[in-house]
């Protein structure tokens, strides 16, 4: 398993968030979960080719010890570090709902230090993106 770039980590949640991936919310109380019914994903289950091993209502933080690993060395984070990119999209995806605001995310994951190595989009100094796959959805 080849392990993500951050860079490579950021390009994914902007694009899960500009194609509508994510946010993966259930019933009525919009609850973020890592994997909906209709196969949106949460930011931290984006990272697992098997969301539905997460166990829903835990944070990463609380997540078996085997589904941690996977996610941690797949994208080269920390668990705090994972932490950080879950309470930015739950954050937001509270703060707003019903609603799903993209450009609050993408302003709210720009501004984390997690990614001042990264090429960003959205308000941040640096205005293009690193692949071309993602220059269309921009």
């Amino acid at each position: 398993m080849k392990t993500l770039t951050k860079q490579e980590i950021y390009d994914s949640l902007v694009c899960a968030a500009l194609d509508g991936t994510f946010p993966s919310i259930q019933g009525e109380a919009s609850i973020c979960v890592y994997q909906g019914p209709d196969g949106k994903r949460c930011a931290v289950g984006l990272f697992h080719p098997h969301p539905e091993l997460l166990q829903e209502g835990l944070g990463i933080v609380n997540q078996a010890r085997h589904v941690q690993n996977y996610i941690i060395n797949h994208t080269g984070l920390s668990l705090s570090q994972l932490m950080e990119i879950q309470q930015i999209h739950d954050g937001v995806a509270r703060t707003y709902r019903p609603h799903w605001f993209i450009k609050e995310f993408l302003i709210t994951l720009n501004r984390s230090p997690l990614f001042d190595s990264v090429v960003r989009v959205f308000g941040a100094p640096e205005t293009s993106v690193s692949t071309s796959r993602h220059q269309g959805a921009v």
